[in-house]
Parts: structure tokens; C-alpha cells; sequence
């Protein structure tokens, strides 16, 4: 969707309600450069924010930006709601932005936005899970043959 945004008007504001935990979301936006012949006024920005409208969790934060993206997985249902205010300071500006939000199944597809830090995180957490399926495997494994050695010498 693409809408217009204005210096000193109050944020601009849109919300999804998400009903399902554990639902993926993904937000895309930009500045519409007006000239493609130039490149975009760098004093030219605009600040995002996504949250939890009932629990007030931030989810994103991106302050004097011209483009932007967030992704995040919903572990709490209800409203979720981005805004965009405009961050320059020239009272006569009206920004055009580009934003494309997609939820659960329209937002799989976006690994080109994760985190270096966050996989890295991921691979070790499942490092940690695999060392401990395997830690108890072995355990289980003793105490059933320390099990069938007792059950012998108890019938003996």
C-alpha cells in the first residue's frame, strides 16, 4: 500500500489483529523517491515503530530512517499496530511511503531479513537441545540395563 505522510500531523497508524500465537509477521517500507534521477534528500526520514497495542511491547524501533524492515514471530494474540511519524524538520514536507505488511502464511518466504545474530543464537540453542536428547538417551539406556541386570540377579 502506498500512503502520504505529512510534518507535524500525528503519526499515521495501521493495525493487525492477530489471533493466532506463534504467527509470523513481516513489514516492509520505504520512502517513494519523487525524483529518480537523484537520490532521496537525506534530511528526509521517518521514524517506525511496531507494538503490541494491549501489553505495549516493542517489537521494532527505527528512528530517521528511509527504509525499514521487521520481522517477528506473535506469541501473544490481539492488536498489533505500526506507525510511521515524519522525522524531518521542514514544516512543508509530505512524504509518500511504500509499506507492505503480511502475516502467517503471506509473510514465510523472508529469510533475507533474519538476523546474523540470531542464527547463530538458534544453532546454538539447537546444539544445546540435540547434547541433551543424547545425554538422556544414555541415561535411559543405563538404567534399562542396569534394570534388566537387577531382574536377573533378583530371579537367580
Amino acid at each position: 500500500m502506498r500512503f502520504d505522510l505529512s510534518y507535524g500531523k500525528s503519526a499515521k497508524c495501521f493495525f493487525e489483529d492477530i489471533q493466532k500465537i506463534h504467527t509470523m509477521v513481516y513489514g516492509n517500507y520505504s520512502i517513494v523517491n519523487p525524483n529518480k534521477d537523484h537520490p532521496l534528500n537525506p534530511i528526509h526520514t521517518i521514524t517506525a515503530q511496531v507494538t503490541h497495542a494491549e501489553e505495549g511491547t516493542k517489537y521494532h524501533l527505527a528512528e530517521r530512517v528511509q527504509a525499514g524492515q521487521f520481522a517477528f514471530t506473535a506469541y501473544q494474540s490481539g492488536d498489533y499496530l505500526v506507525c510511521f511519524r515524519v522525522t524531518s524538520d521542514d514544516p512543508q514536507l509530505t512524504l509518500s511511503i511504500d509499506f507492505d505488511w503480511k502475516t502467517g502464511v503471506a509473510a514465510r518466504g523472508r529469510p533475507n531479513i533474519a538476523k546474523r545474530s540470531n542464527i547463530d543464537y538458534m544453532t546454538y540453542e539447537v546444539q544445546v537441545m540435540q547434547e541433551t536428547a543424547l545425554a538422556i538417551k544414555e541415561e535411559m539406556s543405563y538404567l534399562l540395563q542396569r534394570n534388566a541386570r537387577d531382574q536377573l540377579d533378583h530371579r537367580q
